[in-house]
């Protein structure tokens, strides 16, 4: 009761409380609200990125000597994949 008399609400009619007492539930509310999207969008910020990992040329960029592809090996893979499916619609 001290405290109602102190804060100047003791003399505030019922309805005026109740309307101060959902103003601040609101703006709790809100600023919960705020809260809450904040810690969502911080998943979707990409982290920095490092000047020295930059990747300045992608695989198709490079040239066919210094490309990490045996094309051999590949067409002979391609080969006996196509030759066992070939073998699968025959049986």
């Amino acid at each position: 009761m001290d405290k109602l008399l102190a804060s100047g609400e003791y003399f505030l009619k019922e309805s005026e409380r109740g309307k101060k007492k959902r103003q601040e539930k609101n703006e709790k509310q809100i600023a919960a609200g705020k809260a809450r999207e904040e810690k969502r969008k911080a998943s979707f910020i990409p982290p920095p990125e490092s000047e020295g990992k930059k990747k300045s040329k992608t695989s198709a960029d490079q040239s066919p000597s210094t490309s990490s592809v045996d094309v051999e090996k590949l067409k002979k893979k391609v080969k006996h994949l196509n030759k066992k499916k070939k073998e699968k619609k025959a049986s």
